[in-house]
């Protein structure tokens, strides 16, 4: 089939045999490695499971299960084939694999999954995305950072087994490359081992298989394994995730995690929710770090806002869901907040109301004489910021008195010139 189609086949192990029970892959012979790799450009082994039974072994299945398993199977095909001969792309017994499970694919060099034909549940995907990937062939988990590739054709079940065996393959195929509204439908097909063995002929697999060869190759379908394909280069890096909030001493920090070993920069975006001087603002960029955390100043502790993360590789991004900041549930009594403090040009003075007032805000010096009066304003409930300018202000200390109703509060502030 190779050599008349230049066709391409990737076999998917189980650990155990099925066949011969006595059989595992610690029994393959290491005598024709050198005839693998050499063979490897057409012909390459993945994984699919530890043993034929149960179904589903990888639905529930732990990070460390999926990871010994996988392992068990990868190390052998090492040693009795080579690097070469091992395939980037998996299929999981029953297309079955929780989170965890393809996080620890994913970690050991998986490139992407292939997934189940006919919109069926494929590892963790949810219904809608399942029937999403029927639709479009392929579906990338930006989070997650996982590509799922649709098989399309079930050989056994989908070639019917009629006399004239070749034109229906044919019109199978011609319906299937008619279905994607893209246009760009690759076609893959599976079967299993025991249909091409000599007892169950009857299938006619072997027909089937140079059929359906035969018309793909007259179509202009290109043979190749997916995880040697260059579209894995245009993905982008996957999108950081639990974007949060934490405290340190006086500071927060925003805080994220992403799905990926290999550093990349993050590019923070920031929009005003609510504000007491003006309406929900656009999309602002914050700045760029290499870490998996942003210093958020005073201010934006106090102040309703959404971030999203974008995380950048390259002319390559994605970008996080909304993370939305809230700010400090009020106390009951008047609060003050100075910062820098001491400072040299200015100052900000974030302040909370535990209910509406009338506000004012005074400067003394130390001899107690106001030297700055800010005007009176009714304001309501919430988190404020008053911006202090130190122009015509001479070096020293200075007392900042806030009168909100019946309440008062005071804070010293030190300015340095």
């Amino acid at each position: 089939m190779h050599e008349k189609y230049n066709a391409v086949f990737s076999l998917y192990l189980f650990y155990e045999g099925t066949l011969y029970k006595e059989f595992n892959l610690s029994k393959m012979p290491t005598q024709y490695e050198q005839e693998w790799e050499e063979n490897s450009s057409w012909l390459k082994l993945g994984f699919h499971a530890q043993r034929m039974h149960p179904a589903y072994p990888y639905q529930t299945a732990s990070y460390q299960q999926a990871k010994d398993d996988f392992l068990a199977v990868k190390s052998q095909v090492l040693r009795f084939a080579s690097e070469k001969s091992w395939d980037e792309m998996m299929c999981s017994h029953y297309w079955s694999g929780s989170l965890e499970s393809c996080r620890a694919w994913r970690d050991l060099g998986i490139k992407g999954f292939y997934a189940a034909h006919q919109a069926r549940q494929s590892y963790y995907l949810p219904k809608e995305l399942s029937q999403f990937l029927n639709l479009l062939d392929f579906f990338y988990d930006a989070q997650e950072g996982n590509l799922f590739i649709q098989t399309d054709i079930w050989m056994e079940r989908d070639f019917p087994t009629t006399p004239n065996l070749e034109h229906s393959t044919h019109q199978k195929l011609h319906a299937l490359a008619q279905e994607n509204p893209l246009g760009m439908h690759n076609i893959h097909l599976f079967t299993h081992e025991s249909y091409l063995l000599p007892q169950n002929h009857f299938h006619k697999m072997r027909e089937k298989l140079e059929a359906a060869l035969s018309w793909l190759v007259s179509q202009g379908y290109k043979q190749e394994f997916d995880g040697e394909n260059p579209f894995f280069n245009m993905l982008p890096p996957p999108a950081p995730f639990h974007l949060k909030k934490i405290s340190q001493g006086e500071n927060a920090l925003l805080v994220w995690e992403r799905r990926e070993k290999e550093p990349c920069t993050y590019l923070l975006y920031k929009k005003t929710l609510s504000h007491p001087h003006g309406e929900p603002g656009e999309w602002l960029e914050m700045g760029k770090t290499n870490q998996q955390s942003w210093l958020l100043n005073a201010q934006e502790k106090e102040e309703w806002a959404a971030y999203k993360v974008a995380a950048v590789l390259g002319e390559k991004q994605s970008i996080s869901n909304p993370f939305i900041l809230e700010p400090e549930p009020l106390k009951e009594e008047l609060t003050i907040k100075l910062y820098p403090n001491p400072f040299n040009q200015s100052a900000t003075m974030q302040y909370s109301l535990p209910e509406a007032a009338e506000v004012s805000m005074s400067i003394y010096n130390l001899l107690g004489q106001r030297i700055r009066q800010f005007p009176r304003e009714l304001q309501a409930a919430g988190h404020y910021w008053q911006e202090i300018d130190a122009e015509n202000l001479a070096s020293g200390i200075y007392i900042v008195e806030l009168m909100a109703g019946k309440q008062r509060a005071t804070k010293k502030m030190l300015l340095l010139k």
